[in-house]
């Protein structure tokens, strides 16, 4: 069925249908890219971030130790070397506490495994750590000598393989972080692209549709106008050219047929006066 068989009221209706369901489907792409970035912005909010500080927090509590640790080495009095061992223990309650808010914030396989390294470099430095305590509790000359020799021959490695594996923990967070990163900054380029295209296919679809309804009853209109002048000037010779069924066209019709009944009414006319 052709448009121009449409009446005008659904012409106009569906130019503005088709102009509500492309800005209904600009809003949809709009939305879905909001959810993007909604998601991607929570997970950096609720995994990366605090991942980052959770970490960096357990590599200050490494290297604490490891100071408390020197102390208590160096410590010639017990109350000395009591206060220093209160405070490692604190230190370690702190970072088993952090590691255990870390491990809930994992997200990815890679951050697993990254994560259970950390735990074993923790478990070998702390058995590191207590040999070297062990040896300042006796608080001899010779046990403090072979304190600090054990601590630069393994409890510097201990410490420093402990330090790589929470390092490597932060660089993974931030890694996932500026991937995600990434991701929203695109959202953000494609919802403005598309926010862009979307209005500007809206206004175009509008302008088309426009003219095509306006043209649509414009021209039959001005046919019909013409029409309407031929026969007031006493022009019986022509009529309007129809080829819609919509209102214009029915008016076009209308007057074709007044033409015809005026046409007909002259005949009879110029018989009478010839019978006459």
């Amino acid at each position: 069925m052709s448009l121009k068989n449409w009446k005008i009221g659904i012409r106009t209706a569906v130019g503005f249908g088709a102009v509500i369901c492309i800005s209904l489907a600009l809003g949809i792409f709009a939305y879905g890219q909001l959810g993007g970035i909604e998601k991607n912005s929570t997970a950096i909010a609720a995994n990366s971030l605090p991942g980052v500080y959770l970490i960096g927090q357990v590599e200050n509590g490494i290297q604490k130790e490891f100071i408390l640790a020197l102390q208590h080495m160096a410590a010639t009095d017990k109350s000395a070397m009591d206060r220093a061992q209160a405070d490692i223990s604190a230190s370690r309650t702190r970072n088993g506490g952090l590691r255990a808010d870390y491990r809930k914030v994992i997200s990815t396989d890679k951050e697993r495994d990254l994560f259970e390294a950390l735990v074993a470099a923790r478990n070998n430095y702390v058995a590191e750590a207590d040999r070297v305590l062990e040896l300042s509790r006796a608080g001899t000359a010779q046990s403090k000598k072979q304190a600090a020799a054990l601590i630069e021959e393994r409890l510097r490695g201990s410490e420093k393989q402990y330090l790589e594996a929470a390092s490597n923990l932060v660089a993974a967070n931030k890694a996932v972080a500026d991937t995600l990163s990434q991701r929203i900054e695109d959202a953000v380029k494609s919802a403005r692209a598309g926010v862009l295209i979307g209005a500007g296919s809206a206004l175009a679809a509008a302008i088309c549709i426009a003219w095509f309804i306006i043209r649509s009853i414009t021209e039959p209109l001005a046919a019909a106008r013409r029409l309407a002048g031929k026969v007031a000037e006493g022009d019986l010779t022509e009529k309007a050219d129809i080829d819609s069924r919509d209102e214009v066209g029915q008016v076009a019709a209308a007057m074709n047929r007044m033409v015809d009944n005026l046409q007909a009414a002259a005949r009879v006319a110029e018989r009478s006066r010839r019978e006459i």
